[in-house]
């Protein structure tokens, strides 16, 4: 009997998940997926945000969709940010990628240069969980897995979902949830007060159900 696994890699933009679930499918073997371009493709966004540079989507239709082609497949991996996209009857696995606001924002800064609001809004997004929060929520706790992936390469993030999704390691220590706003830090602080004077409010930002174009 064929083994169904499918993974999901999600995680904050900028915390390295396409590249990482680009290089996880070809290690198993499997479809690669990415959630934007499938509902660019399939007609499932309702209108484009030029302020923020982003599609949203229909969340319901676009859930309905991925559930008829996923039912075909029985090892897939697959990449977004919003996890609540995907059934959850239907994915095996979720590893959110976690990497520090202080890392994440020079990634951002490198790849969305001038765009300050985009950039506030991812960092302050990571640094609160949004979205380790929306996975834990919409699938089974047993299923979650978080990674802090802050200095680690490609092939160790990989080396770690294959451990888990093989049964080669312990996968409680990746069941815990991380928080960096443990992290009193003056440099992370400065930062946190800066995003949050960029888009005038406190930390309490929420990702929408959006898509960046590719």
């Amino acid at each position: 009997m064929t083994q169904v696994l499918r993974v999901l890699i999600t995680g904050t933009p900028g915390t390295g998940k396409t590249t990482v679930a680009k290089k996880l499918s070809q290690v198993l073997n499997a479809e690669y997926i990415d959630v934007g371009s499938f509902c660019l493709s399939h007609n499932l966004c309702v209108e484009y945000d030029a302020r923020r540079d982003t599609y949203v989507i229909d969340l319901e239709r676009a859930r309905s969709e991925l559930r008829e082609y996923l039912a075909e497949l029985s090892k897939v991996v697959v990449d977004t940010h919003i996890p609540s996209v995907m059934p959850p009857d239907l994915v095996t696995h979720i590893f959110v990628l976690r990497l520090h606001p202080l890392e994440l924002v020079k990634r951002l800064r490198a790849r969305y240069s001038s765009k300050e609001e985009k950039i506030a809004e991812n960092v302050l997004a990571e640094y609160i969980g949004v979205i380790a929060n929306e996975a834990r929520s919409w699938f089974s706790s047993e299923k979650v897995f978080e990674i802090n992936v802050t200095g680690l390469d490609v092939d160790t993030i990989c080396d770690i979902v294959l451990g888990i999704v093989r049964g080669g390691i312990d996968p409680s220590p990746y069941r815990q949830q991380i928080d960096w706003l443990l992290d009193e830090s003056e440099e992370l602080t400065q930062l946190i007060m800066e995003c949050e004077r960029i888009l005038g409010r406190s930390s309490s930002n929420t990702l929408s159900e959006e898509v960046s174009p590719q």
